[in-house]
């Protein structure tokens, strides 16, 4: 990396300006990346143990609505349903719960958090 100091002007533009416009170019790359595998990755996880475990799913759910309306809107919290509700949800179930509420609420905040420039240029 140049320092500020050795940035040369060169067609009116610095070494520095062009080095620091590819790194935001990776920034949007991998927090793509990054929301990709916060929205697959869970749902993946749900495809995978149904197939592996499908008891322990009829078990947690007594219907196909409820997995499958987490399967698309709330995955975290329908894998910590699966994981604590055949025990019954007790005591330190609902702090597992909880953390599960907040990854899928983490999870759509941030990619509107990523997003917010797009909406911004739309409201200008």
């Amino acid at each position: 990396m140049v320092s500020r100091g050795a940035a040369v002007r060169r067609s009116g533009t610095t070494v520095l300006d062009r080095e620091l416009a590819g790194t935001e170019e990776v920034r949007k790359d991998m927090c793509c990346f990054f929301t990709s595998l916060v929205l697959v990755g869970p749902r993946l996880g749900i495809l995978v143990w149904w197939i592996m475990a499908p008891l322990q799913w009829e078990v947690a759910f007594p219907s196909f609505f409820w997995p499958f309306i987490g399967f698309i809107f709330a995955p975290w919290t329908t894998l910590m349903w699966v994981v604590v509700a055949p025990g019954g949800v007790t005591g330190f179930d609902w702090f597992i719960l909880a953390l599960g509420v907040m990854a899928d609420v983490a999870s759509y905040s941030a990619s509107a958090w990523g997003n917010r420039e797009r909406y911004m240029a739309v409201e200008a």
